[in-house]
């Protein structure tokens, strides 16, 4: 069965990667594999406790909460795709994004992956390079990379009589 990987990291263009990831399982008979990294938590991230008295709980604590709300939200994606009759396994890795995302390809071997760009400027590519260019010169498979304001054919308008889209 072929597998694609769907990287989601819950940014705006997550429902459109999903929708794509699905479209693409759907169409090659194949399964789909939703995989979240948590980044590890930095020494600096603090959390102020509710009360009378707040407390600052140990570092361990906001890395647990955070895991089970990205379990959780993984989760709801993958009852949202309940429907789709597809195969779709949802996980939640730690560590360094796009390292984590390599080690999920090596290990679950995809037919293709689909991953969300930010389309971020210049500045920021020179300093930081994103994780989807990255895993796109790293990967031994297709990569779709989807961008903020692309959209599956089922979200599109239908074309006009002339068989262009209809939207401006």
């Amino acid at each position: 069965m072929r597998r694609i990987l769907v990287a989601v990291d819950f940014s705006d263009t997550t429902a459109e990667v999903v929708r794509w990831g699905t479209d693409l399982a759907r169409a090659l008979g194949g399964s789909l594999m939703l995989v979240n990294v948590a980044e590890p938590v930095p020494d600096w991230v603090v959390h102020v406790g509710e009360g009378p008295v707040p407390t600052v709980p140990q570092r361990t604590d906001y890395a647990q909460r955070d895991l089970e709300s990205r379990l959780a939200a993984m989760m709801g994606i993958k009852e949202r795709l309940a429907g789709e009759n597809l195969e779709v396994d949802a996980r939640v890795l730690r560590g360094r994004s796009s390292e984590e995302i390599m080690h999920a390809i090596d290990e679950m071997k995809p037919y293709m992956i689909v991953i969300g760009s930010h389309r971020h400027g210049a500045l920021q590519h020179l300093f930081v390079r994103g994780v989807g260019a990255r895993v796109v010169r790293r990967a031994p498979c297709p990569v779709l990379v989807v961008h903020p304001d692309d959209r599956s054919e089922a979200s599109q308008p239908p074309p006009d009589a002339h068989g262009s889209s209809s939207s401006m």
